[in-house]
């Protein structure tokens, strides 16, 4: 019996709009699917930034969303020294705010940082 398992690191769901702030661009690229069925990790990353500390190549997951969310490990909040809630995606009521940074300006997120239930 095969059992697939998928790992879930650091990654960032967009609007589009925020996208464009951040890459100058509108369309997101497919690196390669995902488990979950129509979402994809693009070619794209961002930093996270928080107190002057950084985390580097966060990765986009696609397609695009509604709202911006952007989901750690408890290791990585950590290091960021945040305390973000545990929640379900989409989940966002008491999410911690965040600055994103790509490579053609940077975005400040109000509730949006969780760690992934």
């Amino acid at each position: 019996m095969d059992v697939e398992i998928g790992v879930s690191k650091r990654h960032v769901h967009l609007t589009k709009e925020t996208f464009a702030q951040l890459f100058g661009a509108s369309e997101l690229v497919n690196r390669n699917d995902l488990l979950q069925p129509g979402q994809y990790a693009s070619t794209s990353t961002i930093d996270l930034k928080w107190n002057n500390i950084l985390l580097t190549h966060v990765r986009v997951v696609g397609p695009f969303r509604e709202y911006n969310q952007v989901e750690l490990s408890l290791s990585d909040a950590k290091l960021l020294g945040i305390h973000p809630p545990r929640r379900q995606s989409g989940e966002l009521g008491e999410a911690l705010p965040i600055e994103i940074i790509g490579p053609n300006g940077s975005v400040i997120l109000d509730k949006s940082v969780i760690l992934a239930e």
